[in-house]
């Protein structure tokens, strides 16, 4: 894989061009093993509004909301843009997200890149933009009127994206947002900004997108994402990540501007007494582990009847087997955290437990014994029966028990 220790792309994309952050540039660490990554943009809240403010140029002083020709070859050369930096793309996801290398051969990477932008393309000449509805007489008068629908795109759309899957969730809002006609500003993750800067560079190098149609902020400061949800320029909202940060982007709005959220929670597994629990604890286990369980969709708690039977299977055929290890690795099942600050939460959850239950690690690796860098183990809790509600289900935080 390709060596991206100090060469991601730290400039933002503000109404077309590759600018410096008015906030200087931040340090990012690989999560792995904590070296050193690159420096990127750390964008202040003036910066933002800069940006919202080209899209809301773009918008409205320009044919992009109505050239469809002209947005189905700038999305073209997207796709073909990013297709030619795929391993690039590869080998920065994992250093910067810390996900195993096996996850960007699917949703990760591949797979994103196969639809994402692909499926919103082919819809600009298929979809139904303009439809006839039958002739009405709505006051009753014999005054028959003719009807149409229209679509059109909404306006500027903020875009917040989460760190655990980024360049899969960026380019499935990116792709129906630039299909419909709407120009938007795109504010990462701060974990993870250079998936997210390096598209800003792909779209400013190589693409005909008109200025201010895609802006990419990236910062430190998550309120600088804020600015977002309170811009009267901005016309809608669409966010990925924690149900608490979904409810203030929902509160925030003054304007009565349109919220899609996608709010992560985690699933429980359930098995019951008639289950075969040699069966399938193994494919629960993999569904806990993959990615370190930092997914909305992952099962990361495993509850499974009280025998001591079942306890013992579920060690030996389940978590014990799963490979940890370096990322980069074709074997690698799971690897530690995406960012210290996570093993906080993790040992709040371990910690946060009835004082009377019974705590063991069901695989061997823990902070103390993991190489440097965070991780946490899979978590085993037999006896205790107290209803509790652990700090890492508030707050989504990536850690799996």
């Amino acid at each position: 894989m390709a060596d991206v220790s100090t060469h991601g792309e730290h400039r933002l994309l503000i109404d077309g061009a590759l600018v410096d952050a008015e906030g200087g540039d931040v340090r990012e660490r690989q999560p792995r093993h904590r070296a050193m990554l690159g420096l990127v943009g750390d964008a202040s809240a003036a910066d933002m509004e800069r940006a919202i403010a080209a899209a809301r140029r773009a918008f409205d002083h320009t044919d992009w909301s109505t050239d469809r020709s002209l947005r189905r070859r700038c999305l073209e050369q997207l796709q073909a843009a990013l297709e030619d930096e795929r391993e690039d793309l590869r080998s920065e996801l994992v250093a910067e997200v810390g996900c195993p290398v096996l996850t960007t051969y699917g949703p990760q990477l591949d797979t994103p890149l196969a639809d994402a932008l692909r499926w919103p393309t082919r819809m600009i000449d298929e979809f139904p933009w303009r439809r006839s509805l039958d002739p009405a007489d709505p006051f009753g008068l014999g005054a028959f009127s003719d009807r149409e629908v229209w679509k059109e795109p909404v306006g500027v759309v903020g875009v917040i994206v989460p760190w655990n899957f980024p360049i899969e969730i960026t380019l499935n809002k990116l792709g129906p947002v630039l299909a419909m006609g709407n120009t938007c500003v795109i504010k990462p993750a701060p974990d993870t900004p250079f998936n997210a800067t390096r598209l800003g560079r792909i779209i400013a190098e190589r693409t005909d997108l008109p200025p201010g149609v895609v802006n990419i902020v990236a910062s430190s400061d998550h309120l600088v994402g804020e600015v977002l949800s309170t811009s009267p320029l901005v016309d809608m909202v669409a966010f990925t990540g924690s149900t608490a940060t979904g409810r203030r982007v929902m509160a925030r709005p003054p304007t009565l501007k349109r919220v899609f959220l996608e709010l992560g929670g985690k699933s429980v597994n359930l098995m019951l007494d008639d289950a075969d629990i040699a069966s399938a604890v193994p494919a629960s286990a993999i569904g806990c582990c993959f990615h370190a369980g930092q997914g909305c969709a992952i099962p990361t708690r495993l509850l499974v009847p009280r025998s001591p039977a079942t306890r013992r299977s579920t060690r030996a055929e389940g978590f014990a087997a799963m490979t940890y290890g370096d990322p980069t690795g074709a074997s690698t099942s799971w690897v530690r955290s995406c960012r210290p600050a996570n093993a906080s939460a993790c040992s709040a959850t371990s910690t946060g437990r009835d004082s009377t239950a019974r705590a063991s690690c069901a695989a061997a690796a823990s902070p103390r014994t993991c190489p440097p860098g965070t991780s946490w183990s899979p978590r085993w809790w037999p006896t205790s029966t107290t209803r509790w509600r652990s700090p890492a289900t508030r707050s989504s935080a990536r850690c799996w028990w």
